[in-house]
């Protein structure tokens, strides 16, 4: 079945070139041209650029680009420009799943790929510009930023209209955390907090400490002890395990992203300055932003289990008050 559709892209290729690049130009998106292909060996669609520098070639100025033998083209995501790749839509994937539980908006441009899946077309917030391609985030869920791109042609559907929304910086940092490259940050505190609000993040952030204690010897790098099952100490004693530890004490205090964000950048023990192992800026921007998204995530799904249980908890009754107060409304 596939190696028929295959032999009917492949026959209506030349007759509908023009209509690719034409789909190009009303996207209004830097773009290429592109094969696609049945690779009968890999079991795979492919989608191979006709240009001599691929995606590199990408431009608005489509007819200076050979378009002969396309039936399709690349749209190359990164600067400003964001792909979700999700390869299996069933409700109960680990795609699905993913996008529920960090409210991913779906109302954006999405197209229905050559394979079945969907490609979610978005722009980015203005600090997250060069947001990374990132692979398998989960089974099923690939992410193209800079550095990759996207096709649409012959075999794929445009599913939804709309233009791209942007994504939620929540999710970009849900992202980011998990990337393990280098990416290009904004500036040394990025994503950075309005001009003048440091300074009253950082006197909140005083205050907060001389009321918990805990928080006051974490400042201090002093982890405390905590015995586990195996008799030993099993705190997480590293500059990244006292930076959660401050970050996770942060959330639950109120403290957002950001601001956590900037707290950690003044943390003498932590890893954005640590003067044992240095990092270079990129890394320890990268380990600032982890440890704070891993602790507002933590800090809102306890918020969550707590609500459940105080929606679901059976009320307690005390017969001998409610016995009381009958006796009182009818004396």
């Amino acid at each position: 079945m596939q190696q028929d559709r295959q032999n009917d892209l492949s026959g209506q290729a030349a007759a509908f070139n023009n209509i690719w690049r034409d789909e190009a130009e009303a996207l209004g998106l830097p773009a290429f041209p592109v094969r696609i292909s049945w690779d009968d060996t890999a079991r795979k669609w492919t989608k191979r650029p006709l240009t001599p520098n691929g995606l590199h070639d990408a431009t608005t100025d489509l007819d200076a680009l050979d378009w002969s033998n396309a039936n399709g083209f690349g749209i190359r995501t990164g600067c400003g420009v964001y792909a979700l790749d999700i390869d299996d839509p069933a409700r109960t994937s680990p795609p699905a799943e993913w996008v529920r539980r960090w409210n991913v908006p779906t109302g954006t441009r999405i197209h229905k790929t050559v394979s079945g899946g969907f490609h979610l077309i978005y722009t980015l917030p203005e600090q997250y510009q060069d947001l990374p391609t990132r692979q398998n985030i989960v089974p099923g869920l690939d992410a193209r930023g800079k550095g990759g791109f996207i096709a649409f042609g012959q075999g794929y559907e445009l599913y939804d209209d709309s233009d791209p929304i942007e994504l939620p910086e929540a999710v970009c940092r849900e992202i980011t955390a998990g990337y393990g490259g280098s990416m290009k940050m904004v500036g040394r505190t990025a994503p950075a907090l309005p001009q003048g609000t440091g300074e009253a993040v950082m006197r909140r952030f005083e205050r907060y400490r001389q009321t918990n204690i805990t928080l006051r010897d974490r400042w201090a790098g002093d982890m405390g002890t905590k015995i586990g099952d195996n008799g030993h100490d099993d705190r997480d004693r590293s500059a990244s395990g006292l930076d959660f530890s401050i970050a996770r004490l942060l959330a639950m205090g109120g403290f957002t992203y950001d601001e956590i964000c900037h707290v950690l950048r003044k943390f003498p023990f932590g890893k954005y300055n640590n003067s044992a192992t240095p990092l270079p800026l990129p890394a320890a921007e990268r380990q600032v932003q982890r440890a704070a998204n891993k602790a507002v995530t933590a800090a809102e799904e306890e918020r969550r289990v707590m609500a459940g249980k105080l929606l679901n908890a059976e009320p307690e009754i005390n017969e001998d008050e409610i016995a009381a107060a009958v006796a009182r409304l009818t004396s």
